[in-house]
């Protein structure tokens, strides 16, 4: 997944907390882009970026991971 923006840091968010990184998940050097390989079904769920300065906050829209099994 990759989340488009010209603001930092960005986080990500998994079904609206914060993403805890699995041994599975890299992001990049930017934290731009998560990658999930190989992806389980506990990987399912809605991903979001989010990022922040002083003064504010914005959130992508949740996009949802279906992880058929």
């Amino acid at each position: 997944m990759t989340c488009h923006t010209d603001e930092s840091p960005i986080y990500w968010l998994f079904n609206a907390m914060s993403l805890p990184l699995r041994e599975r998940m890299n992001l990049s050097q930017d934290h731009s882009t998560l990658t999930i390989d190989p992806v389980r079904r506990e990987d399912a769920g809605k991903y979001q970026c989010k990022v922040s300065n002083p003064i504010s906050s914005t959130e992508s829209a949740p996009v949802v991971l279906d992880v058929k099994y």
